[in-house]
């Protein structure tokens, strides 16, 4: 128990880095997939083709299931 505890005492304070550090990501591939669009290198089909892979693979994940 008390290496269970003193792992979590270690890991609780790193978790805002980690959140903030993966808010960065997506908001990167945000700014890339918006200016592939306003290029035209990136269609509305190629869009629903990316949204559907990640529901898709979000469905597949057993963290999701219920």
């Amino acid at each position: 128990m008390t290496l269970a505890l003193a792992i979590v005492q270690i890991i609780i304070p790193l978790i805002p880095k980690v959140e903030g550090e993966v808010s960065s990501l997506v908001n990167w591939i945000s700014s890339i997939r918006t200016a592939a669009k306003q290029t035209g290198q990136w269609s509305d089909e190629m869009e629903q083709n990316f949204r559907a892979s990640v529901i898709a693979a979000g469905l597949a994940d057993p963290a999701y299931k219920p």
